[in-house]
Order: structure tokens, then sequence, then C-alpha cells
């Protein structure tokens, strides 16, 4: 019977689509923490702790993912042989099983490494020259990391995360209200937040708004009302809309982007997690993705993360990530159909 009872709870667990992710995701990039190397000829076993370091002093590993798959590439020390040959047993019946030490040497990329590198022979048969960044060998220092804290302890109870840089978004409201305050009027009450989701949707989002957690970033004096209402106080309505307030807005802002990006693609805590979406177009928020994410997702039609930004010819962003218009996201929230939306822009642009 019990027996029974698991089976069905793992068959439960496995068509659920996000726990199914999870699952798939730990299998295929979950860093090791223990490694064992065993070599026939010399019938020499070493286990290593590798403690998270995954740049040591005996090799250094990269990834490069994939939608699919991932593709991992080991560059050993030159001499990293010999630990085999000072413990030769090949003429024992039993191996020799050795435990080697291992200290951290620092994360340097891929096509930096292979600069060093006068073996044409190992450049030849790298699959890549660039290889994702390493966030298990590194910080960003000097950001406020109270403003993330609390998200390891509800991540499980949603499937998508959105960032939102609260300045630009409260500000692109505020420009469509006024935009259209000629032919049209709108007040706090016309803002629906919930209707956000179905711009997700059609980036192939789909989910129901429940199921998005939003931590909008916002400066500490920052204040905007709607037609005299604190747009403050209509946001925090939603149990899954957090507004965080810091002193240093814009450093704490990259610091939580790079946070989240790096528990979305290391700690299993956040491998059901969807897609993590980023509200926000400004220069250094694009010069930080464009070090930090992986590979795959510039130019992929279905990516991890995706974008609300600026257009085209207007925005600071990467154009090779998949995105919306924060113009169309804003006309969602406010209850235009894309037929209004239209009608309104020609108006208010006199075309």
């Amino acid at each position: 019977m019990e027996q029974q009872e698991e089976l069905f709870k793992d068959i439960e667990i496995w068509n659920d689509l996000y726990q199914r992710r999870g699952i798939i995701k730990a299998l295929n990039t979950k860093n090791a923490f223990y490694y064992v190397f065993y070599s026939f000829k010399y019938n020499v076993m070493y286990f290593m702790e590798t403690n998270g370091y995954l740049h040591n002093i005996h090799f250094r590993r990269y990834v490069r993912r994939d939608e699919k798959k991932s593709d991992y590439a080991y560059l050993f020390r030159p001499d990293f042989n010999n630990h085999f040959i000072k413990y030769d047993s090949h003429d024992a019946r039993m191996l020799s099983v050795v435990e080697m030490e291992v200290k951290s040497l620092g994360y340097i990329p891929h096509e930096e490494m292979l600069k060093q590198c006068n073996n044409q022979d190992v450049i030849d048969r790298c699959k890549y020259m660039e290889y994702d960044f390493e966030f298990s060998e590194s910080e960003f220092r000097d950001f406020n990391k109270s403003l993330v804290k609390d998200i390891k302890e509800i991540i499980e109870d949603y499937h998508n995360i959105v960032l939102v840089d609260y300045q630009y978004f409260c500000d692109a409201v505020e420009e469509k209200i006024n935009q259209y305050k000629e032919f049209r009027t709108f007040t706090i009450d016309n803002i629906n937040l919930k209707a956000i989701v179905d711009q997700f949707m059609k980036q192939m989002v789909g989910d129901s708004f429940e199921k998005y957690v939003f931590y909008a970033i916002k400066p500490f004096n920052y204040k905007k009302n709607i037609s005299g209402d604190d747009i403050d106080k209509y946001f925090k309505k939603y149990n899954n809309f957090k507004i965080l307030d810091t002193e240093n807005y814009e450093n704490d802002f990259l610091g939580v982007v790079f946070q989240i990006m790096k528990n979305y693609y290391i700690n299993e805590k956040f491998f059901h997690i969807d897609k993590y979406i980023i509200i926000a177009d400004n220069i250094k928020v694009r010069e930080l993705l464009d070090i930090i994410t992986p590979k795959f997702n510039f130019g992929s039609e279905n990516p991890d993360i995706l974008l609300v930004r600026n257009l085209n010819g207007l925005t600071e962003m990467n154009g090779l990530l998949r995105y919306m218009v924060i113009d169309y996201v804003v006309a969602a929230i406010l209850g235009l159909t894309i037929e209004e939306f239209g009608q309104l822009e020609a108006l208010s642009y006199d075309i």
C-alpha cells in the first residue's frame, strides 16, 4: 500500500509540468559536489569534494546551457595525470583510493583561458569558444541583499518571477495617461495589473496571475500619483506584488537582477520556475545582462529570460533578447484593446 502511494506521488510530481522542469534542470545543470576520477591504466581512484569550487587547482569546469541539454567543458591542469602515476597500482589486486585536496583559483572565462593555452589540439576540440557566466564562482558585491532575502522562502508557490524597475514602470503608466488625457480620462481605478498576464501569454508564458511573483525595486523617496491617488497603494493590494524601497537604487536594482538570475540557474529551489521577466530599460542593466545571461537566450524563440522594454530605436537593451514593448503592456493594464490603443496613439501623435 505504501509503495502504491509513493508511486502515485511520483506520477503526480512528474505530471506537474513545473516539477518535471525542476527535475530535468537539476539532472542537467546542478553543480556536482563530489567528483571521482579513475585510471584503468594505473588502477587509481581519486575522490574530490569540490565544495562548490568549479575553478580549482585541478580543473576548471564550464557549462553552456540550452533549452533541452547542456554542454560541459573541463580544462585540466597539464600535470593532472601525475596524480595517478604517483599512486600507480596497476599490478595490485585492490585499487588505490586517494582523496584530493581542493582549493579555489577564482573564475576566469573560457575564452580567456584558451588564450593561455599553447596546445592547438585542445583549442580545436572545444565545441564553443564562449561558455556561460559561472554564477557559482561569482557574487554581486555592495548591494542590499535583504531585498531578496525572503524570495527563497516563498518561491515554491510561484511559476514565474517578474523583476520591476518601479520608477521606469510607473513613469511609463503616467506617460500614457498624460498622452491620452485629451481624448480619454484614466484614473487609478482603470488600472488592472492582472491584465499584464495577457501580454506575457503572447510570449509563451501561459499561467494565472497568481502564479507570478513581482519584485518592484523602488527609489526610497520616489512618489507617483495618478489622478491624485498614490499608485503604491494600488499595487500593494496584490499579495504577489512586493514593493521594496532602497536608497542605493541603481546599484541595488543591478544586484537584484544578478541575484535572482543566479538563483534561477543554480539554486534547486528555483528550478521549477518557468520564466524570469525583467521590466527595465537602461544601459547598466543591458551591460549586466549581456555578461551574465546564458548564451542560448539571445535569439531564442523560447528563452528563459524575457524583457519588457522600450520600442526598437528607443531602447538601451539588447535586441537579441525576446521582449514585450512597455507601451503594449501599459495599454493592457489600462484596459485598452489593441484597436483602442492604436486609435489613441494615432490621435495623440496626430497621425
